[in-house]
């Protein structure tokens, strides 16, 4: 975008510095030049401008005026100069307006896929972490619960060796008495 913008800059300053805008003025004796310098981006201007130009050109012919003819036909060229240097200028900008969005279009396809992927990669990994994290949580769950179930038979084998001692001890006691 900024290559789009500094282009455009670049060529509006080479139009100001470049194009002028140039009309006649006509006495009845001679014909005058004057030159402002404007911006003119308008090729169409720079044609009518022309064509004003060639209109002088054809009214000075009519007088017969030699001095007139001359500055009417160096207008002419001037303005046709003019006119053909803006309508190159505008092809050019086109063409570099056209490359521009091309490569940017070009960027944001590149972009787009670089995005799909990154994101198909996430997705991915999301998709392996959950699967571990659900592995890892079966197996601490199968542990803990073979853990419960040994200690519970632990517990239960204390609680009947306890009771046989018990009752042993009571069989005895019994036994002495």
């Amino acid at each position: 975008m900024k290559k789009i913008i500094l282009s455009m800059a670049v060529l509006g300053l080479l139009f100001a510095t470049s194009c002028k805008k140039e009309t006649t003025e006509t006495t009845t004796e001679t014909t005058v030049v004057t030159t402002d310098d404007q911006l003119s981006t308008d090729t169409t201007g720079l044609e009518t401008a022309y064509n004003d130009a060639i209109l002088k050109l054809e009214e000075a012919q009519k007088s017969g005026d030699e001095q007139a003819i001359a500055l009417a036909q160096k207008v002419v060229d001037d303005s046709k100069k003019a006119w053909e240097t803006s309508k190159e200028r505008a092809t050019e900008i086109a063409t570099e307006i056209k490359e521009n969005a091309k490569e940017a279009g070009e960027q944001l396809e590149t972009a787009a896929k670089n995005t799909k992927q990154e994101a198909t990669e996430s997705v991915h990994a999301a998709k392996e972490d959950a699967t571990k994290a659900v592995n890892t949580a079966k197996e601490d769950a199968t542990k803990a619960v073979n853990t419960a179930k040994e200690d519970a038979a632990k517990a239960a084998n204390n609680t009947k060796e306890e009771a046989k001692k018990s009752v042993n001890n009571t069989i005895d006691r019994l036994k002495i008495k």
